[in-house]
Formats: structure tokens, sequence, C-alpha cells
């Protein structure tokens, strides 16, 4: 088989071999195939008997594919727990279905967030075009939510989240007491906060 006289060898950054494979396509014309799992520049030789054919040595940048919701991960407290009133904060990150960051911008994320009341809002995070998409959202109740983010119609990892919203700090400014100015003995009285 002439297609193994030919040496063909491709290094990458993580000093990975590729295993190529030939196929003799007709008369002296072979094709060398190979799949790449990592991101980055490969150098490329093709040798006979140790003498490097014309093109050789050369250089494949080998880019990320298309985002994979299962494989996208979430940074920030946003995921887990936040204040009523205030804005819980998170950053998702786009990768790969080979684990590969994508340095890009350009996916479509969505942010289903349901409170204790099953009241749903739907939230577009926050593309970063670094392959990064910031989500903020605010509840004015406290209590358990439900957030769910995907992509494509499809959970990103560890979505769903159960995000605890604790209740937030009272405003001075607005908060009031009301009661009845006269009371009598022996009544029971109500004092309301509101």
């Amino acid at each position: 088989d002439a297609g193994t006289l030919y040496d063909v060898q491709l290094v990458g950054p993580t000093r990975i071999r590729a295993e190529f494979h030939s196929i003799q396509v007709t008369g002296e014309i072979f094709r060398y195939t190979f799949t790449s799992f990592v991101v980055g520049t490969y150098n490329v030789s093709v040798r006979l008997k140790g003498v490097h054919l014309s093109g050789s040595p050369s250089v494949i940048e080998i880019a990320p594919n298309i985002a994979n919701a299962a494989r996208c991960s979430i940074i920030g407290d946003g995921a887990s727990f936040g204040t009523a009133g205030i804005a819980a904060t998170l950053t998702l990150f786009a990768r790969d279905s080979f684990g590969n960051d994508i340095p890009y911008g350009g996916d479509v994320f969505l942010a289903d967030i349901t409170n204790p009341t099953f009241s749903r809002t739907i939230v577009v995070p926050a593309d970063q075009n670094d392959g990064s998409y910031r989500l903020a959202f605010a509840s004015s109740i406290s209590g358990p939510h439900i957030l769910s983010i995907t992509l494509g119609g499809k959970d990103v990892f560890g979505s769903p989240f159960s995000v605890d919203v604790q209740a937030g700090a009272l405003d001075l400014s607005v908060t009031g007491i009301m009661f009845e100015m006269e009371a009598k003995a022996g009544d029971e009285h109500e004092i309301v906060v509101e």
C-alpha cells in the first residue's frame, strides 16, 4: 500500500498526535483523514522517505464546533440564591460538545424564571461577544424560584436551578404602621406594619 509510504503527522497544542487513515483515491492520489477534538494550532507534516513534500510542514487552525447546551457552564451566585428586590447575577460560558471554550458570541440562551406564585419571566442573557453571556434578574417575591436556562431548547449543564430568594431589607422610607388612635381597655388592638 503506497499510502503507508507517506509519513503524515499532526502535532497539536497539547502534543497530541492524530492518527491518520489513508484511502487511495486514484493512482498516486491518497486522502488522509483525521479528527481533532481540541481547539488550537496544529502543525502538519507529510514526508516521503524522510523528505517533506511541497507544502509541508504547514499549519492548520482547529476552531471550536457549535455550542452544546450540556457542556456550557455557569459561574455566579444567581444560580443558587438571591435577595428580593436586588438583581441576582450569573455568567454563562458557551462550550462545544468537546468542552472547548467558544471565544465569540452569537448563541441565544433563554432564562425562564418561575417565582413561588408560579409567575414566569423569560429573560435573554446579554451576549458579551466573547463566548460569555451575563444574566441579571430580580424578584420582588422571596421564596424558592426555579431558574431554567436553555440553548436551542435544551437545558444547560445543571439546569433547572433552585434559587433561594431571601426577603430583602425593609425600606424605612416606604414602611409604615397603621393603628387606631383610640382603644378601650380589655379590647384586642391591632398594629399593622406595611
